[in-house]
């Protein structure tokens, strides 16, 4: 089962309980697809009327104005469409709200509507921000709330429709979990062999176009289209997101933070340095950076620094946007070989840690992501934290850096105690294990990043 497949049961199993259905996620990763899924399965197999099932999409400017304090007109509203009142409600209703971040002052409204009968007025909403970080989602539906997070697509997610062997396996999920079976991904490995070069062409795809499953709506041919996708999106953004919701007026600056951080995406980002260069105010772009990371366009990693290292190791974050087709889009770089070219390795780190990152939610793993570099800049490009543990992840391009990231992980098995097995992914042919200091450093091939 995909990610976006286990995700969608787990919203299912929920629509029979007291529970607010919050999903969340950014612009395009495929929420409305939900929400249609949703509806299909109540009226196709749950029998429900379509006089007990409300849409609102608030992205539209007339629906929200519609809104405006008027409970009672909403009220009636419903009953008119049930045939019956709220407060005797026999079956229950369930109340869609798509881009529930544009009017947050509805939530009140919704709150009340909802108290009238929550075993019987069921809630479900959709959100391009984070509603856990807005005070009146805490004040007045947080505590009721289920909420879920929709990712962007993983490679094993593009690829699963074309590989059927798989079979929901994955490389990644081992490696989150810190199974380290040599035999297991001898297994894994034969299995897809027959399929590298389709894997390779898929893996290009995806480092190129991104992670919007609305951008794969269109063929390879279709190049135009794919990079449209991402034009709507970024301009969609700027109108509802950063219009609506934040009510930032001075767009051009915001851009222009944008565009610095796509500059900076893949490297250690000192945000004062930021400052000080280009001359930002900086509460200006942290209050920016941190509407980023709100919307879900970035994240910022860390480095470890929970046990005693024997090296004085870099405390400042590493920033990765959570789409490689919007890097490439905004830089300019709409081919493959002008990516090989000028950054296809902090794009090939792009798509490592986002993959990384959705199979430890999909796995719901105690887990967390970090990286290490000390000021001889030796540098681990992911460090998981399994229990205990500490599992090396990185991802090379040529045979340069591939002697390089294993000298430094041996580096570091020398100053940390806490780091097993590692791994590293790379334009490989086949998969090799390197024997080092009681610990294993598995070396596969880039059609293994799945």
């Amino acid at each position: 089962m995909t990610i976006h497949e286990n995700c969608f049961e787990k919203i299912k199993s929920n629509l029979d309980n007291e529970k607010v259905i919050v999903i969340q996620g950014q612009r395009s990763v495929g929420k409305h697809a939900f929400l249609k899924r949703i509806i299909h399965f109540l009226k196709e197999e749950k029998n429900v009327s379509a006089n007990h099932i409300f849409y609102y999409g608030l992205d539209d400017i007339l629906i929200r104005l519609a809104f405006k304090d008027q409970f009672d007109t909403f009220k009636t509203e419903l009953e008119l469409k049930a045939g019956q009142s709220l407060e005797n409600l026999e079956q229950p209703i369930y109340l869609f709200f798509e881009q529930i971040q544009n009017t947050l002052e509805l939530v009140e409204l919704i709150s009340i509507i909802r108290q009238i009968s929550p075993t019987k007025i069921k809630l479900i909403m959709t959100s391009s921000i984070d509603l856990t970080a807005e005070k009146l989602f805490q004040k007045f539906l947080l505590p009721q709330a289920e909420i879920f997070q929709v990712n962007p697509l993983t490679v094993q997610e593009l690829i699963s429709g074309e590989i059927a062997p798989l079979n929901g396996e994955s490389i990644l999920k081992a490696v989150v979990e810190g199974k380290f079976d040599a035999d297991y991904f001898q297994h894994l490995q034969w299995i897809v062999e027959p399929y590298k070069n389709a894997i390779t062409h898929f893996l290009e795809e995806y480092l190129l176009y991104g992670s919007l499953p609305s951008v794969y709506k269109y063929k390879e041919s279709e190049k135009e289209q794919r990079w449209h996708v991402i034009r709507h999106f970024l301009r969609r953004y700027f109108e509802h997101d950063l219009g609506i919701v934040y009510q930032i007026n001075e767009l051009k600056k915001f851009n222009r933070v944008l565009e610095i951080m796509v500059d900076n995406n893949g490297q250690i980002v000192n945000l004062l340095k930021l400052c000080d260069y280009y001359h930002f105010n900086r509460n200006t772009i942290r209050k920016y950076t941190g509407i980023l990371s709100e919307t879900f366009l970035i994240d910022f990693i860390y480095p470890y620094l929970k046990e005693k290292i024997a090296k004085p190791i870099m405390r400042t974050p590493k920033l990765y946007f959570l789409d490689p087709g919007l890097v490439n889009y905004m830089t300019h770089c709409f081919d493959f070989k002008t990516l090989e070219k000028t950054r296809i390795n902090t794009i090939l780190e792009t798509a490592l840690y986002l993959n990384l990152k959705n199979t430890i939610h999909h796995l719901g793993c105690p887990c967390k992501i970090y990286f290490l570099r000390d000021y001889q800049e030796h540098e681990l490009d992911f460090l998981i934290s399994i229990g205990d543990k500490l599992t090396p992840v990185g991802i090379v391009y040529t045979p340069e850096q591939r002697k390089l990231k294993v000298k430094t992980f041996r580096y570091y098995l020398r100053y940390c105690q806490q780091i097993s097995n590692g791994v590293i992914f790379g334009n490989f042919d086949k998969s090799e294990i390197m024997d080092m200091r009681n610990s294993k450093l598995f070396l596969f091939p880039l059609w293994m990043l799945w």
